[in-house]
């Protein structure tokens, strides 16, 4: 695939990373059960808005990149946008799994529920179900960044002498190989 097609893909992916974020923030600030609000609740909301902040880095990043590609720019500028996709999807990742999905977030979240009777059971039910639900376009995201990272390493020229994609070559001689997709 070339590098455009998978930056087109990592957009895809990190738009609908961004979509099922903007859901959960949806649930979690305006959808929660009449006041006063728990403390984990507005937490949540805010570690949310982070991540949506983050999410919005990468989109835009990505953006980037690829008209970055559409003008035939040099690797290094094309290095500093992917780069840029790969640090905020990290922080996204590092926030998702601390704030969101951490069993104990999880289950003082469900605990929380089971303790304010009925409607806020309901919520914790939801909100769990939306943050597990970003797992599948976080991890969509991330390997679409993986191919973006192997597309423009095979765009480089190879040094004379070597064969131009080590993808089928043994890596430093350790007999260690990796499998084209």
């Amino acid at each position: 695939m070339s590098l455009s097609a998978t930056l087109g893909q990592l957009t895809d992916d990190l738009l609908r990373l961004n979509d099922s974020l903007s859901a959960l923030d949806v649930t979690v600030r305006e959808d929660r059960p009449s006041p006063p609000s728990p403390a984990l609740v507005d937490g949540l909301g805010d570690s949310i808005a982070e991540l949506l902040g983050s999410v919005e880095e990468a989109i835009t990043s990505a953006a980037q990149a690829a008209r970055m590609v559409e003008l035939d720019a040099r690797s290094t500028e094309i290095v500093a946008a992917l780069y840029g996709i790969h640090h905020a999807l990290n922080r996204v990742a590092q926030r998702y799994a601390q704030d969101l999905a951490s069993y104990e977030k999880t289950e003082m979240l469900l605990r929380m529920g089971r303790t304010r009777g009925r409607e806020w059971r309901a919520f914790s039910e939801v909100v769990r179900s939306g943050t597990v639900h970003l797992a599948r376009p976080l991890a969509a995201s991330h390997s679409a960044l993986l191919e973006c990272w192997r597309d423009l390493a095979e765009r480089q020229p190879a040094p004379a002498g070597e064969p131009k994609s080590p993808s089928s070559q043994s890596i430093s001689g350790k007999g260690v190989n990796h499998v084209d997709r």
